[in-house]
């Protein structure tokens, strides 16, 4: 565990975003908004300790910058501060082939969302039902 959260703590990450109407920040750009608001926003990314909600690390992110662009960021982030996860559990909008290799390359252990759309994984799901057809 890192220096600066306690002992029996984990670590956590999550992004946020905050909607504005600021014109003059650069961070506030036009992305994917969360929160269905016709706004621009600023996505902030944080690490915070899982039981005690306390933050350790925050970063601004511009509002146009995708989930999946982050990680390698996130991964870096983790070198730079010496923190080490456990295990690594994302939604489905990290989810894509360079993060994972990447995931895998570092030998960082993850579980990753992956969105039903993709071919590869409904082709597996159909496998996997022809084979064990009472696990319906």
């Amino acid at each position: 565990m890192d220096k600066q959260s306690p002992g029996d703590d984990y670590i956590c990450y999550d992004i946020t975003s905050v909607s504005s109407y600021s014109e003059l920040n650069e961070f506030i750009k036009w992305g994917y908004n969360r929160d269905k608001e016709r706004l621009p926003q600023l996505n902030l990314a944080m690490l915070f300790g899982q039981k005690s909600a306390l933050p350790v690390y925050y970063h601004r992110i511009p509002g146009n910058i995708s989930d999946v662009s982050t990680l390698r960021n996130l991964l870096l982030t983790f070198k730079t501060l010496d923190v080490t996860p456990a295990a690594l559990r994302d939604g489905q909008g990290f989810y894509s082939r360079k993060n994972v290799d990447a995931l895998v390359e570092n030998r960082d252990r993850f579980t990753l969302s992956v969105p039903l759309t993709n071919k590869w994984l409904l082709q597996a799901i159909d496998r996997h039902f022809r084979k064990h057809p009472r696990s319906r």
